[in-house]
Parts: structure tokens; C-alpha cells; sequence
């Protein structure tokens, strides 16, 4: 599960859908159209947006395909809103409302969880190294009849 994280300020209601393409190519329709991304934790793959979210701030857990990993592949989502009219809707009028399709791409890489772990570590290691080493001779060099 990957968490996709989004601002849309302003929305009454609406969708985001996802789709992976292992390759970067934006405008390769066929590669994301094979790669439709579900959504956790809800029936399908359609995150339902509601205007209850305090700044528009929205975070969505996608589920990525089993092992799927990537150093350079292309996120696409659709996000399909209705947009209305907030002065008829203040009036009492039915408010003049608009369906409105905005799409987007970006660059992402995918890593095994593993390889991302041993990243951390060597990343630490390099850090705290030196550190950790001399922490180890001083602790061998300890002996028990010096208490």
C-alpha cells in the first residue's frame, strides 16, 4: 500500500482514480489503462472525496499490483469533481454545478521494502560507524573484576 497525498481546497464532492505505468512515458494510455491501482480499505478503485476534510487535505492508501518495482515508472490520476456555483447555492436556488475531469502524471520509483530497509541501515551505518565500533572495543575491553 502506497499513500498518495493530495490538497483540493473547494470541492462539493468528487473522485480520484489511479493507474501505474511501469515505464515513464505520460502520454502511453494503453500501459496505464492495463495498470488501474484499487483503493484500501473500500470497494473498488475510486476514492470518494467529501467536503468534511478540514483544508482539502486528502491522504489515499493505493494498493500497488504484488511485486511490482520500478526505478522510474509514471503515477496518473483522475480527479473528476463538481464544481458549483457557491452564489446560487447561498440564494436557496439550485446551485449551477459543472463535472470537471482533471488529469495528472508523476515520476515515481517503487523499491522492495527489503531493499529500502537495508538502505536505512547502511545509511546508518555509515553515520554512526565509527561510533559504534569504538562503543564495542570500550564495552570488550571491560572486564568483570573492574566492578
Amino acid at each position: 500500500v502506497m499513500l498518495v497525498r493530495a490538497h483540493v481546497p473547494h470541492v462539493e464532492k468528487g473522485t480520484f482514480e489511479f493507474y501505474l505505468c511501469p515505464r515513464t512515458n505520460p502520454t502511453d494510455e494503453e500501459c496505464l489503462v492495463r495498470w488501474p491501482l484499487d483503493i484500501s480499505g473500500v470497494e473498488g478503485r475510486q476514492y470518494q472525496m467529501t467536503r468534511s476534510i478540514k483544508g482539502g487535505e486528502y491522504e489515499i492508501p493505493v494498493v500497488l499490483p504484488n511485486g511490482v518495482t520500478c526505478d522510474s515508472c509514471t503515477l496518473q490520476w483522475t480527479l473528476v469533481t463538481e464544481q458549483c456555483a457557491p452564489e446560487d447555492a447561498e440564494e436557496g436556488r439550485d446551485p449551477d454545478c459543472s463535472v470537471q475531469r482533471t488529469t495528472l502524471c508523476s515520476d515515481i520509483s517503487i523499491v522492495e521494502t527489503k531493499r529500502r530497509q537495508k538502505r536505512g541501515w547502511d545509511f546508518l551505518q555509515g553515520v554512526f560507524g565509527k561510533a559504534i565500533e569504538g562503543a564495542a572495543r570500550t564495552i570488550g575491553n571491560c572486564r568483570r573484576d573492574n566492578f
